[in-house]
């Protein structure tokens, strides 16, 4: 198989275009991340396809040199966007004078909205311990607390993550973990039990984590 065969067949986008930056190579996955067939794209100019804030500036500027990555965002056909982390590559001529330039793309959309929620799950995770009364942790499935935090933690004379990295199953008794035991067998729990002469309500949410293992994020 050739090289030119492999780029296009590529599962990263491969779009090439030339000195005056039209579209001289547009591959599969470039048409099935930025929505437009090679037949759309061929001939037409990159900066118009594939428009970025810099305008044709940024197209121009990679023909004098080559770059490390970019993230760029651009318009697909159906209306929607997608970001792309591009590598560009010049393609020199005989002489070695710039013939055009090669670049190499994957898409980050959903990579990029993965992070965004968990961002915002980040922030509204300390919404909630900095201003309820509640204590929020969580442990591994042996037991072990890898998260301890919340505002009811300072009037048990508690700091935040002071119990991080001990297991629940030394330090309190077995009639106090049977919550956390059922949790961790997978069976959400609901429970009050008294500590210090003062009823405590706890909720155990089992979590399943990347491997399919259950982690149990009781509050």
């Amino acid at each position: 198989m050739s090289a030119h065969d492999t780029l296009a067949r590529s599962p990263l986008a491969v779009v090439e275009y030339g000195l005056d930056l039209a579209i001289t190579a547009w591959n599969e996955s470039a048409a099935r991340q930025l929505g437009f067939s090679r037949q759309e794209a061929m001939g037409r100019s990159i900066a118009e396809l594939l428009a970025v804030p810099e305008g044709a500036g940024l197209w121009r500027r990679l023909l004098d040199e080559d770059s490390g990555e970019q993230r760029l965002r651009h318009a697909r056909r159906d209306g929607g966007d997608v970001a792309v982390v591009w590598v560009h590559h010049r393609v020199l001529g005989a002489r070695g004078e710039a013939a055009g330039v090669v670049c190499i793309g994957r898409d980050v959309t959903a990579e990029l909205e993965a992070s965004r929620r968990q961002a915002e799950h980040q922030h509204i995770l300390r919404a909630l311990v900095e201003n309820l009364d509640v204590v929020v942790w969580a442990c591994d499935a042996s037991g072990v607390f890898t998260y301890y935090d919340g505002k009811a933690l300072a009037a048990a004379g508690m700091k935040p993550g002071q119990l991080v990295g001990l297991n629940n199953f030394d330090i309190y008794k077995e009639h106090q973990t049977g919550g956390l035991r059922r949790a961790l067998r997978g069976e959400p729990m609901h429970n009050v039990m008294e500590a210090d002469g003062k009823p405590i309500e706890n909720w155990f949410v089992p979590v399943r984590g990347e491997g399919g293992g259950r982690r149990p994020d009781p509050g």
